[in-house]
C-alpha cells in the first residue's frame, strides 16, 4: 500500500512538472511566433521600399501596382505584433515605438511617390528623402533588435526552466521507482521472515505432535 501510495503520489507530482513544462514549451513558441512575425514585417517594408524605389526610378504607374497589397501587409504584420506583445509590458513599450517608426516610413514612401508622380525629383530633394528613408530604416532595424533581443533573453530563460523541469520530472519518476522498490523488497523480506518463522512453527508442532505420540504409545506398552 506504501508503494502504491508513492507510486501515485509521485505521478501527480511529475504531471504537474509536466504541466508546468508544456506551459513553458508554450512559451517558448510565443518568442520564436513574435520573432517570425517582425521578421515579416522587416520583409513586408523592404517589399514597399522596393516598389518606391522602382517607381522613383523610372516613373512607370504600372510599377505601383503591388504597393497597396504590401503597405496592407505592413499594417497586418504590425497589427500581429502587437497582438503577440500585450503580455509584454517591456515589449509594448518597444512596440509603440515601432509602430511610429514604421507609419513614419510609410508616409515618407508616400510623399515620395506622390513628389515623383509631379515630375522628376531634383537631387536636393531626392537627397533629403533618401537621407529620411535612411534614417527611418536604421531607427527601424534598432527597435526591431532590441525587440528581437528581449524575446531572445526570454526565451534563453525558458531554455534553462526546460531543463529543469526535464530534471524535476526524471527526478520524480526515477526517485517513486527506486523507492517503491526499496519498499516492495521490504515487504518481500518481512514476507519471506513470516514464511521462515511459520515453517519453523510448523516444524515444532510436527515434532511436538511426534513426540506426544511416542509418549502416549510408551504408556500403553507399560499399561499392558
Amino acid at each position: 500500500v506504501s508503494a502504491l501510495i508513492l507510486l501515485f503520489g509521485c505521478g501527480i507530482a511529475a504531471s504537474i512538472t509536466i504541466a508546468r513544462f508544456l506551459r513553458a514549451a508554450k512559451w517558448a513558441e510565443h518568442s520564436y511566433e513574435v520573432q517570425v512575425s517582425l521578421g515579416d514585417l522587416q520583409s513586408s517594408l523592404a517589399a514597399a521600399a522596393r516598389t518606391r524605389t522602382v517607381y522613383q526610378n523610372s516613373g512607370d504607374e504600372t510599377t505601383l501596382n503591388d504597393y497597396p497589397a504590401a503597405k496592407k501587409q505592413v499594417h497586418n504584420d504590425l497589427t500581429e505584433i502587437r497582438e503577440l506583445i500585450r503580455d509584454n509590458a517591456s515589449q509594448m513599450a518597444l512596440g509603440l515605438q515601432l509602430d511610429d517608426i514604421v507609419l513614419r516610413r510609410l508616409e515618407l514612401m508616400d510623399a515620395s511617390i506622390e513628389m515623383r508622380r509631379a515630375g522628376p525629383l531634383d537631387d536636393a530633394t531626392e537627397l533629403r528623402l533618401s537621407r529620411e528613408n535612411v534614417t527611418a530604416a536604421s531607427d527601424f532595424m534598432e527597435i526591431s533588435r532590441r525587440m528581437m533581443d528581449e524575446e531572445e533573453k526570454l526565451l534563453g530563460q525558458r531554455r534553462q526552466l526546460f531543463g529543469s523541469l526535464f530534471f524535476w520530472v526524471l527526478f520524480f519518476l526515477a526517485a517513486g521507482f527506486v523507492i517503491a522498490v526499496v519498499l516492495l523488497w521490504i515487504h518481500f523480506r518481512l514476507l519471506s521472515a513470516e514464511l521462515s518463522e511459520r515453517e519453523r512453527m510448523e516444524e515444532s508442532a510436527r515434532r511436538l505432535s511426534v513426540r506426544v505420540l511416542q509418549i502416549g504409545r510408551a504408556s500403553c506398552r507399560e499399561r499392558v
